[in-house]
């Protein structure tokens, strides 16, 4: 993300698809890991990409990886069930 402002239309298009997969999962979870899914669901959707705020955007792209771990470790606890 280091030219922002140029990739201003592939971070939207990107922010749509991760919505989009969030929104399927969090009808699919239960307990923390839909917790963590609707909390993030909702700052991507009230995080407006542009360039006054790149800030926010980026903090957004930071958290991201936190939720898919926490969603890896849910799946690994999952099969430890089976």
């Amino acid at each position: 993300m280091n030219d922002y402002s140029e990739l201003l239309p592939q971070v939207s298009e990107e922010m749509g698809r991760v919505s989009v997969k969030l929104r399927s999962l969090s009808g699919k979870l239960s307990g923390s890991p839909k917790r963590s899914v609707k909390r993030m669901l909702s700052y991507v959707d009230h995080c407006e990409v542009s360039v006054q705020n790149e800030e926010q955007v980026r903090i957004l792209y930071g958290e991201l990886p936190k939720v898919i771990e926490e969603l890896k470790d849910y799946q690994k606890d999952l099969d430890w069930e089976m």
